[in-house]
Parts: structure tokens; C-alpha cells; sequence
């Protein structure tokens, strides 16, 4: 019998996977690949949580590596200021006092800090995307963040970690 925080991380996947569906239904071309992959993947009988992962086929939308995503920090030489949320790349730009150099949230931009975000931990330990230790209550507020950068700011595409994994 899986151990309840299992079951509450499996039901916040799905979570996830239903907010994602809400995006894929404005972009058909990507719902029609990940469908087709989803029943390769997720069909596969006893799966573990910890290897239930969304898969991101290139060429459709922007996917950056971790090494990639901190490119854009919005420093000198800089490509941009995004960061990442659950897995969810964004353009941070417009908030540019906040979030470049100097900025009081600067921290976030280049990576996908969605611990720190709960936690509240801001150094390097805590900002990271492993979120398969939160309570439901944490992961509700991840969700939170998410909801908030997908209303305020601009979405450019996934985020290669722990939730995301590149089909090649």
C-alpha cells in the first residue's frame, strides 16, 4: 500500500496535468504529440510516483536545460530574465526590478527555485525544482505560485528537471 504522501504527490501530478491540459487545449499540435506519448508512457502498469514525469518532445515550444535557464538572468551578456515555477518557464522581464540584478527576488531568475518559493529558503539548498517531499498544503502553494506567474507574466515553455524529461 503506497504511504499517504505518495498518494497525495500522485493526485497533485494529476493536478498538474489537468492545469497543463488547459494550455494544450490552446495549442493542438502539442496536445496530439503528448497524447500520443502519454499512453506509451503513463499506461505502463505499476509505475512509482517518483517515475511519473510530464514528456516534452523538442521542436514545439521553448525547452531549456538547466544550464540554458541560467543564461537568462538578466545580467550583462544575459539572453533574458526568465525563471522557472513547477517546471513552467517565464519571462520575467516586465518585473526586471524585481527579479534582475539587484532586484529584492533576483535570486529566482535562471532556475526553477519552486522549493524556495514555499519554503521560504532562498540559498542554492533551497532553491531548487525537488518538490517530492511537500505536503499537499505545500504543493497547493506551489500551485499558487504557478497560477500567479502563468496571470502576470509571460509563458515561453518547460523547464527540464525533476518534472519535465526531454524525449529525444
Amino acid at each position: 500500500m503506497p504511504s499517504r504522501r505518495v498518494v497525495y504527490f500522485s493526485l497533485f501530478i494529476g493536478a498538474l496535468a489537468v492545469l497543463d491540459g488547459i494550455y494544450l487545449a490552446k495549442n493542438p499540435e502539442v496536445y496530439e504529440e503528448l497524447k500520443s506519448m502519454s499512453l506509451k508512457y503513463f499506461n505502463k502498469a505499476k509505475r512509482s510516483v517518483s517515475n511519473v514525469i510530464k514528456v516534452v518532445k523538442p521542436g514545439k515550444s521553448v525547452i531549456l536545460s538547466a544550464e540554458e535557464l541560467k543564461e537568462y538572468t538578466g545580467g550583462e551578456g544575459s539572453k533574458g530574465l526568465y525563471l522557472a515555477v513547477l517546471g513552467n518557464v517565464f519571462d520575467v522581464s516586465a518585473g526586471a526590478r524585481h527579479y534582475g540584478p539587484g532586484g529584492g527576488y533576483d535570486f529566482f531568475a535562471g532556475k526553477d527555485g519552486t522549493r524556495g518559493y514555499v519554503t521560504g529558503d532562498f540559498t542554492e539548498k533551497g532553491l531548487i525544482d525537488d518538490i517530492s517531499d511537500f505536503t499537499p498544503d505545500q504543493a497547493l502553494q506551489a500551485k499558487s505560485w504557478l497560477d500567479f506567474y502563468h496571470k502576470d507574466y509571460t509563458y515561453v515553455g518547460k523547464y527540464t528537471g525533476i518534472l519535465y524529461l526531454i524525449q529525444s
